[in-house]
């Protein structure tokens, strides 16, 4: 549909009565009237769900702004509030939830310690997927202290 592909783009109202040969106010009553939302609130629902897929789909060191902005937003309040609206989280919860924009740079590839290169720290054990369980690292260090 006309409406729905160019919604990364942000068309005015003007700009598509224009293409399909009809003023803004006809292309608006018949949006009414068909649809039941006005062509904004069309276009706008259209960039929240697109900016939705992007942001399940981003990788790491993506950030909303940027996703948002490649989605034709400038305010990003209102935005976070129009997204938070139709989806019941906010785009960074949506985010947080990317399966690929979830690992971090240790959950990719970390080399290994060098053989007898001496004992390893509790954080290395855990940057490499040691689950160290409820032990503290200041817990254990103190006990080998007093050791």
């Amino acid at each position: 549909m006309l409406m729905e592909s160019p919604a990364k783009e942000a068309p005015t109202i003007g700009e598509v009565a224009r293409q399909v040969g009809v003023s803004a106010r006809t292309l608006s009553d018949g949006f009414l009237r068909l649809r039941g939302v006005s062509p904004r609130d069309f276009l706008r629902d259209q960039r929240l769900d697109g900016l939705q897929k992007s942001l399940l789909a981003a990788v790491p060191g993506d950030k909303v702004p940027s996703v948002a902005g490649a989605w034709g937003s400038v305010n990003f309040g209102a935005m976070a509030g129009h997204y938070r609206a139709r989806f019941g989280e906010r785009p960074s919860a949506t985010l947080a939830r990317a399966p690929i924009a979830r690992k971090s740079t240790s959950d990719i590839e970390q080399p290994l310690p060098k053989p007898n290169s001496g004992k390893i720290s509790l954080p290395a054990l855990s940057s490499f997927g040691v689950n160290l369980g409820r032990i503290r690292w200041s817990n254990m260090h103190s006990k080998s202290m007093q050791s």
